[in-house]
């Protein structure tokens, strides 16, 4: 279990996802210097060899439960809140029941990821969970939106006009198919207001027509 959840582990952690009391396991790992126990009272591998080996002797069933167990976890004991990507990572090694939850926390990391400055990562988080809401039928329309609007945002950081307005064309597509007016507006108006302050007051001109075109009718 702790391969699974990588180099270095807490206690916690390990006693929530491990079905039994791990302490006598842990202090004969301790013992043979498979482990060590870090000044942070973190525990960690000897060698990142041991960690691999003992990993890659794992069958895939077993690595995508303890994955899956180990996610749970990390959500019970609220770490998803300063470190979603890490939820993300586990939940997708968790194989194709887990999909759902994988894509809910990779809208979570990539809107993590903006507050960071890690942009291009967020754009990638985002666009991992929107092509599984694409193949799931009862995907959530509120992470799709958050996902959708998350995509903007980074390319509005990145200063990145063509790939921010193909990210707010996609959003107002979506919004048109749910009847959403309100959010249709709203990516309108963005989107005029950055290509304005972008230099780009031709395309935001040409926008604002199809605006009030689109209204009118």
């Amino acid at each position: 279990v702790g391969a699974v959840i990588g180099r270095d582990f807490s206690l916690e952690l390990l006693e929530q996802a491990f079905i039994a009391d791990p302490l006598e396991g842990l202090e004969v790992l301790l013992q043979r210097n498979f482990l060590i126990e870090r000044p942070d009272q973190r525990l960690d591998f000897s060698h990142q060899v041991v960690r691999q080996a003992t990993y890659d002797g794992m069958s895939n069933l077993q690595r995508r439960r303890w994955h899956l167990r180990v996610a749970d976890a990390l959500v019970k004991l609220h770490r998803d809140e300063r470190n979603p990507s890490e939820v993300a990572f586990h939940y997708s090694q968790a194989g194709d029941g887990a999909r759902p939850q994988y894509a809910q926390f990779s809208v979570k990391a990539g809107e993590w990821l903006l507050r960071s400055f890690g942009f291009r990562q967020a754009l990638l988080a985002f666009d991992r969970a929107l092509e599984i809401f694409e193949s799931l039928p009862d995907s959530s329309p509120a992470l799709v939106q958050r996902a959708l609007q998350g995509r903007g945002l980074a390319y509005e950081s990145l200063f990145d006009p063509e790939g921010m307005t193909k990210a707010y064309r996609r959003l107002q597509q979506w919004a048109s198919e749910r009847g959403d007016r309100n959010l249709l507006l709203t990516t309108y108006s963005r989107l005029t207001s950055m290509l304005a302050l972008f230099g780009q007051q031709r395309e935001s001109n040409e926008l604002l027509q199809e605006l009030v075109t689109a209204l009118a009718q």
